[in-house]
């Protein structure tokens, strides 16, 4: 948490922060915007071309980080599952999911899936 050092208003919004209001700062938001990454700045993209820039990628210019590690582990993560059983769905409509009650992270309460016959 920090605290506002002046009174702030945030051009979006309209909404004033005082001076000593405690602001939480969410970073899962950061980046995301339509002005930095185009149209599609909202959704998931692995191989996004300014994935590089973004404030949470263990890639970005100041990272120690191995350049392409962050990118397999998504892709191994994503794509272990489907693999394994090439016929995994959503048990429920996606818009039945219910998000996180959190302004820290982003996901659902639960992601019940079918996982449907493994693969061979």
């Amino acid at each position: 948490m920090r605290l506002a050092v002046m009174d702030i208003v945030d051009e979006a919004t309209g909404v004033t922060f005082a001076r000593g209001d405690a602001l939480v700062i969410n970073y899962a938001a950061a980046g995301r915007g339509p002005e930095a990454r185009g149209p599609d700045a909202d959704e998931f993209d692995a191989d996004r071309t300014t994935a590089r820039d973004h404030l949470a990628s263990a890639t970005a210019p100041t990272s120690a980080s191995a350049p392409n590690s962050p990118r397999s582990e998504i892709r191994i993560a994503l794509d272990a599952p489907f693999v394994s059983f090439p016929d995994l769905q959503l048990a429920v409509p996606a818009q039945d999911l219910v998000p996180l009650p959190s302004f820290i992270s982003n996901g659902h309460e639960s992601v019940p899936v079918r996982l449907g016959s493994p693969a061979a």
